[in-house]
Formats: C-alpha cells, sequence, structure tokens
C-alpha cells in the first residue's frame, strides 16, 4: 500500500497531516503533479502528467534497451484471479490463532505508512480483510504479507502454505485482464523476444490456468515459467527472477524485463539486476502511485517505467527497438 518516510516518534503522531506521497527534503507539490485530478491515473505516452514527475512514463523513461527477454507476473499482469486470491486470503486469516501468526504481525513501529498500519490492526482484530481491500482489488497476496509480515520470512512461509491450501477450493476461474494481452504476447514472440512468467502461485495453480485461458493457447507462449516453491525464497527476494533468466541461459541484465504490478515485483527485478515495468492496470492515482513509490533513502525502489498495460508495453518495445537499428545504420545509411 502507502511508501513513505516517517521520521521520530513526531512523524509517527502526526503522519495522517502529512502530504501523501511526500519525500524528504522536497516540497511535495514538486514531486506530485496533478493530484488534483481525482479521476484514477494512467500513465500514457502523451499524458506525462498523470504520475508523480519522478516515476518514469514511456514518453520520459530513459536508459531502457529493447528487452530480449521479457518475464511477466501472473495475476493482475496478465489475468485476473482476484475472485479466488481474495476468498483464499480470508480463509486462511481465519486460521491465523492456529497458525500462531497474530505475534508474527508487525509492530505498529514497523509498519512503513499509515495505511499499512491500518491493515495490519484491523486483521489482528477481525482476522479477514477490510471490505474496502477486496473491492478495490489492487493488492497481491505477496503485497498483503509484505504488509502484515515485513522482514518476518518464516511467517510468510507459513501464510504462503496456508494460503495455498486454502486456493484449493477457490481457484479454477481465470479472466482475461484486459483482453488483448494473448495478441501482444504473441506479437512480441515474433520479434524474437523470449518470453517467460514468474509468479507467487503455486505450479497446480497456474498451470490449471494456463490450461483453461483460451483453451491452453497460451502455454506455447513462455519459453519458462517459475512457480512459487521452485526456489527457496519467493517474490519479493529476486531469486525466482534469476531462476528464470539462468533457465533461459541468460545473464541478468537491463535487456531483461520483469513486469508486474505490485511494488514487491519492482522491488524483485531491481535486485535481480533486470529493468522493472509497473504495470498500473489497477488504476492507482498519482497520490497512490507516490505512497507506493516514493524513491526515498529507506524505501528506494522506483520502477524503471510505469505503464498501463500490454499495448503500451508494445509499443514502447517498438520504439526502442526502431531506435536501435536507427543507432546502427552506417554513416549515410
Amino acid at each position: 500500500m502507502a511508501r513513505h518516510e516517517r521520521h521520530g516518534r513526531d512523524a509517527h503522531a502526526h503522519r495522517d497531516e502529512r502530504p501523501p506521497g511526500g519525500r524528504q527534503g522536497l516540497p511535495p507539490l514538486a514531486i506530485l503533479v496533478a493530484l488534483v485530478n481525482n479521476a484514477p491515473g494512467v500513465a500514457g505516452e502523451d499524458d506525462v502528467n498523470v504520475v508523480p514527475r519522478y516515476l518514469p512514463t514511456a514518453a520520459t523513461a530513459a536508459g531502457l534497451l529493447a528487452p530480449r527477454v521479457l518475464i511477466f507476473d501472473w495475476h493482475g499482469t496478465l489475468v485476473d484471479t482476484r475472485k479466488a486470491m481474495y476468498n483464499a486470503m480470508d480463509d486462511m486469516l481465519a486460521r491465523f490463532e492456529e497458525l500462531g501468526l497474530p505475534p508474527q504481525l508487525v509492530s505498529r513501529s514497523l509498519s512503513k505508512t499509515a495505511e499499512d498500519e491500518r491493515l495490519v490492526e484491523y486483521v489482528r482484530q477481525h482476522r479477514r480483510l477490510p471490505e474496502k481491500i477486496r473491492s478495490a482489488g489492487r493488492l497481491s497476496r505477496t503485497d498483503i504479507f509484505e504488509i502484515l509480515f515485513g522482514a518476518n520470512a518464516h511467517a510468510k512461509q507459513v501464510a504462503h502454505a496456508a494460503y495455498n491450501a486454502a486456493y484449493r477450493y477457490h481457484y479454477g476461474e481465470v479472466r482475461h485482464l484486459h483482453g488483448d494481452e494473448r495478441a501482444v504476447l504473441t506479437a512480441l514472440r515474433a520479434r524474437g523476444i523470449r518470453l517467460a512468467i514468474v509468479s507467487n502461485r503455486d505450479r497446480e495453480f497456474l498451470e490449471h490456468e494456463l490450461a483453461v485461458l483460451d483453451g491452453g493457447s497460451w502455454r506455447g507462449l513462455f519459453d519458462v515459467i517459475v512457480c512459487g516453491g521452485d526456489t527457496p525464497n519467493r517474490k519479493p527476494a529476486p531469486d525466482p527472477i534469476l531462476h528464470a533468466v539462468r533457465r533461459l541461459g541468460c545473464v541478468p541484465g537491463r535487456d531483461g524485463w520483469y513486469v508486474g504490478d505490485a511494488a514487491s515485483d519492482v522491488g524483485a527485478a531491481r535486485r535481480a539486476g533486470l529493468a522493472s515495468v509497473f504495470f498500473n492496470s489497477a488504476g492507482w492515482t498519482p497520490e497512490w502511485l507516490a505512497y507506493y513509490f516514493p524513491g526515498s533513502a529507506e524505501h528506494p525502489d522506483v520502477p524503471d517505467v510505469v505503464l498501463d498495460d500490454c499495448r503500451e508495453l508494445e509499443r514502447l518495445i517498438a520504439r526502442l527497438a526502431h531506435r536501435g537499428r536507427a543507432h546502427r545504420l552506417p554513416a549515410g545509411g
């Protein structure tokens, strides 16, 4: 959820009065652009003012290489499985006591934002997600566990295992996110770009969803699929992404992109040494994007580019590839 800095007891006491997304040493209006626009903000190629100016869009991103490898998250990036995800999450939270997880919740002093703290306290008291979290459908399973447990790897392992047990009673329904993902993936593959999936979802679920989506025609689009449990640590650790890169026979570099819809995806990509692409598929407003990616010393992970969807990704890659070809032309060519 929200991602901004707090400093000391006074900042903790008054954090709700601070402008959202403020970064240390900079006036909020210098880093938040178009916060008066209350409509859901999405980065477009010709409209760079719908996100905080320090976050790169397709029109402003610098230093990106045309990718040879594209690795995608699954839920919220390519497909929508949110109903099953939130039902399984509530089933897992109902077992909190028997799982021994209440003492593992982060303390108030370690919650990164007021919003994170409120979610932790709600779960502590009610053993379920707030309805507004479910209805908005913006937070991933991984992001929720990061908010609830922070750096407690053992607690997250227990929660992931219990979530998977609950998910078996709900999964099976998978929907297109926007509807044009398969066509774009096919076009990108025709460009010679190698495609992969890295998801925290366990293989039995992801393989089933691939099998039922569009008659199983998605399965052949991906050279490598890495699922939760394939590596000792899940995202936001870089391990699953690095495992996929190795299986592709590549080395980590800026010509590999990881595409996801969560802050944890951006952090994992950057720690793996890949370019990070954030899909604003949930329609986060500029205010929330600033919360999500403050670019502070405490929370430095900022995506290399913020995009709307696969079509915008395809256009950006086409432009970068064209620019690369132009640079390779001989003088006078």
